[in-house]
Protein backbone atom coordinates (compact mmCIF):
# COMPACT_ATOMS: atom_id res chain seq x y z
CA UNK A 1 0.00 0.00 0.00
CA UNK A 2 0.93 3.64 -0.11
CA UNK A 3 2.91 5.06 2.80
CA UNK A 4 -0.18 6.93 3.97
CA UNK A 5 -2.34 3.78 3.87
CA UNK A 6 0.27 1.67 5.66
CA UNK A 7 0.57 4.20 8.49
CA UNK A 8 -3.16 4.92 8.72
CA UNK A 9 -4.41 1.36 8.28
CA UNK A 10 -1.66 -1.19 8.93
CA UNK A 11 -2.65 -4.70 7.84
CA UNK A 12 0.30 -6.78 8.99
CA UNK A 13 0.47 -7.46 12.74
CA UNK A 14 4.20 -6.68 12.87
CA UNK A 15 3.67 -3.35 11.07
CA UNK A 16 1.02 -2.49 13.66
CA UNK A 17 3.47 -3.33 16.45
CA UNK A 18 6.21 -1.18 14.89
CA UNK A 19 3.89 1.79 14.54
CA UNK A 20 2.63 1.28 18.09
CA UNK A 21 6.19 1.34 19.43
CA UNK A 22 6.97 4.81 18.04
CA UNK A 23 6.88 7.38 20.86
CA UNK A 24 5.06 10.64 20.30
CA UNK A 25 6.14 14.02 21.56
CA UNK A 26 2.62 14.70 22.82
CA UNK A 27 2.50 12.00 25.46
CA UNK A 28 4.80 11.31 28.38
CA UNK A 29 5.47 7.68 29.19
CA UNK A 30 7.75 6.16 31.78
CA UNK A 31 8.54 3.18 29.56
CA UNK A 32 8.52 2.84 25.79
CA UNK A 33 6.40 0.17 24.13
CA UNK A 34 8.45 -2.85 23.17
CA UNK A 35 7.94 -5.69 20.72
CA UNK A 36 8.36 -9.20 22.10
CA UNK A 37 11.10 -11.46 20.79
CA UNK A 38 14.26 -10.47 18.98
CA UNK A 39 15.08 -9.46 15.42
CA UNK A 40 16.17 -12.53 13.44
CA UNK A 41 19.57 -12.63 11.80
CA UNK A 42 19.28 -11.99 8.07
CA UNK A 43 21.88 -14.69 7.51
CA UNK A 44 19.88 -17.20 9.57
CA UNK A 45 16.17 -16.49 9.08
CA UNK A 46 13.76 -18.86 10.81
CA UNK A 47 11.73 -21.36 8.81
CA UNK A 48 8.33 -19.96 7.95
CA UNK A 49 7.45 -16.34 8.56
CA UNK A 50 10.40 -14.12 9.49
CA UNK A 51 8.19 -12.26 12.01
CA UNK A 52 6.91 -15.36 13.85
CA UNK A 53 8.71 -14.71 17.15
CA UNK A 54 7.67 -11.05 17.26
CA UNK A 55 4.04 -11.33 16.15
CA UNK A 56 1.07 -11.35 18.51
CA UNK A 57 -0.98 -13.25 15.95
CA UNK A 58 1.49 -16.01 15.11
CA UNK A 59 0.26 -19.59 15.00
CA UNK A 60 1.78 -23.00 14.34
CA UNK A 61 1.53 -22.56 10.55
CA UNK A 62 3.72 -19.45 10.77
CA UNK A 63 6.63 -21.52 12.10
CA UNK A 64 6.74 -23.87 9.11
CA UNK A 65 5.35 -22.02 6.08
CA UNK A 66 6.01 -18.66 4.47
CA UNK A 67 2.66 -17.03 3.74
CA UNK A 68 1.85 -16.30 0.10
CA UNK A 69 1.32 -12.72 -1.01
CA UNK A 70 -2.39 -11.98 -1.30
CA UNK A 71 -4.44 -8.90 -2.00
CA UNK A 72 -6.70 -7.60 0.78
CA UNK A 73 -8.66 -4.39 0.15
CA UNK A 74 -6.47 -3.57 -2.87
CA UNK A 75 -3.26 -3.94 -0.83
CA UNK A 76 -0.71 -6.73 -0.78
CA UNK A 77 -0.26 -8.73 2.41
CA UNK A 78 1.99 -11.67 3.28
CA UNK A 79 0.36 -12.99 6.45
CA UNK A 80 -1.77 -15.91 7.63
CA UNK A 81 -4.17 -13.61 9.52
CA UNK A 82 -7.62 -14.49 8.15
CA UNK A 83 -8.81 -11.08 7.01
CA UNK A 84 -5.59 -9.09 6.90
CA UNK A 85 -6.54 -6.79 9.74
CA UNK A 86 -4.53 -6.23 12.86
CA UNK A 87 -7.21 -5.27 15.33
CA UNK A 88 -6.70 -8.33 17.57
CA UNK A 89 -4.19 -7.70 20.34
CA UNK A 90 -3.07 -10.67 22.36
CA UNK A 91 -1.87 -10.11 25.90
CA UNK A 92 1.98 -10.07 25.78
CA UNK A 93 2.23 -12.50 28.71
CA UNK A 94 -0.09 -14.91 26.89
CA UNK A 95 1.99 -14.59 23.71
CA UNK A 96 5.22 -15.28 25.61
CA UNK A 97 3.64 -18.35 27.19
CA UNK A 98 2.50 -19.69 23.80
CA UNK A 99 5.91 -18.99 22.21
CA UNK A 100 7.63 -20.96 24.99
CA UNK A 101 5.43 -24.04 24.40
Amino acid sequence: GSVQKVFREPRHPYTLALIGAVPTRHQHVDRLTTILGSVPSLSNLPAGCAFVDRCTQSRATCRVSVPEVRVVNERKLRCFAEDGTSSYQQDPAEHALEAAQ
